[in-house]
């Protein structure tokens, strides 16, 4: 909307955001930001298989990652967005705990095989 008539702006390109700085910063920390988590969706799944060599841990590794999007979107669809990003950010540390676990289980050691 404008300023001064309350009216609905008509851009002239799709390109007519990138005119303006602060607009640039977020499409490039999104671009950064999408492309680290897809990074992470392929590395983690391959990593457990790759260090623990089990069907069974690389199945509760997904179910973690998926169960915590669920949750925190059934969250927001009762109408409590706020709580929902706090859901998903406190569920992200699922995955810390299901490292600590294979590690203690002696699954998974810092110093153990290499990978490639």
């Amino acid at each position: 909307m404008t300023a001064a008539t309350g009216e609905m702006a008509n851009p002239q390109s799709m390109w007519e955001p990138m005119q303006h700085s602060g607009f640039r910063r977020f499409f490039a920390a999104a671009v950064v930001s999408n492309a680290g988590s897809w990074m992470q969706s392929v590395a983690v799944p391959f990593t457990v298989f790759e260090i623990t060599n089990s069907k069974t841990w690389l199945g509760i590794s997904a179910f973690t990652g998926m169960f915590v999007g669920m949750l925190a979107s059934a969250v927001y669809y009762v109408g409590d967005a706020q709580l929902a990003g706090t859901v998903f950010e406190e569920g992200v540390w699922l995955y810390v705990v299901y490292g600590a676990v294979l590690s203690a289980l002696g699954a998974i050691t810092y110093w153990g095989p290499k990978l490639w």
